[in-house]
C-alpha cells in the first residue's frame, strides 16, 4: 500500500512546490517587465508621462475609466530625482513602488492640502542610530529616501465630472520629473 502512494505523493509535493515558487516569483518578474515598458514611455529618461488609452493597462489589468495616471521612473543611484506634481482639486494620490512591486511610499490629498507638491527621491543613507532614514520636509520639498535602485512613482487622480477632464488633464500634465544637477543635490542633502 505504501509503495503505491509514494510516487503520487512525490508528484503532488513537486506540484505544490512548483506552484508556490511560481506565485512568489512571477509577480516580481511581471513588475520588472512593466517597469521596463513604462520606462520606455517616460522619455527622456525619468520624465513625467501621463498614461493615455491602452498605456494604463501597464499599471492595472482593468484600468478605471475615470482615473488619470502619471508616471515617473526613478533611478536614484544615478542621481536625485525631483518630481513637481501639479495637483487637481479633489482626490489625488502619489504611490512609489519598488522594482519588485512593493509599495515604498504613499501620500494623498488627505495628507497634503496643496495644489503643487515637490518631492525629491534619493538613495537612502545610513544613519548614525542604525535606524532607516525616513521622509522629511527640507526647504519646502519632501525628501523621500529609497533603498531600491529603481522605483516607479505613480500620480493618480479621479475625474468625477467628465466635463472637467481636459482642465484636470492640463493641470496634471504640467507635472515634471527630472534628475537634479549636482549643485541642487547639495542643498537638499543638508539636514
Amino acid at each position: 500500500m505504501m509503495s503505491r502512494l509514494f510516487w503520487p505523493g512525490i508528484a503532488l509535493l513537486v506540484a505544490v512546490i512548483a506552484h508556490v515558487a511560481y506565485v512568489l516569483y512571477m509577480p516580481r518578474v511581471d513588475m520588472r517587465e512593466r517597469l521596463d515598458a513604462l520606462a520606455r514611455l517616460s522619455q527622456p529618461a525619468g520624465a513625467f508621462h501621463v498614461l493615455e488609452g491602452q498605456e494604463t493597462a501597464l499599471l492595472a489589468r482593468t484600468p478605471l475609466r475615470h482615473m488619470l495616471h502619471g508616471i515617473c521612473v526613478i533611478e536614484p543611484d544615478r542621481g536625485q530625482v525631483e518630481m513637481i506634481a501639479h495637483l487637481p482639486v479633489g482626490y489625488w494620490s502619489l504611490t512609489v513602488y519598488s522594482d519588485s512591486g512593493d509599495v515604498i511610499y504613499t501620500l494623498n490629498d488627505r495628507h497634503v492640502d496643496a495644489d503643487r507638491l515637490s518631492v525629491i527621491f534619493r538613495m537612502r543613507k545610513e544613519t548614525l542610530s542604525g535606524l532607516p532614514e525616513v521622509p522629511r520636509l527640507r526647504a519646502g520639498k519632501l525628501v523621500v529616501p529609497l533603498a531600491s535602485k529603481r522605483a516607479l512613482a505613480v500620480l493618480r487622480t479621479y475625474i468625477d465630472v467628465p466635463g472637467l477632464r481636459k482642465r484636470i488633464l492640463r493641470t496634471f500634465a504640467s507635472s515634471t520629473c527630472r534628475v537634479l544637477p549636482p549643485s541642487a543635490v547639495e542643498s537638499t542633502s543638508a539636514s
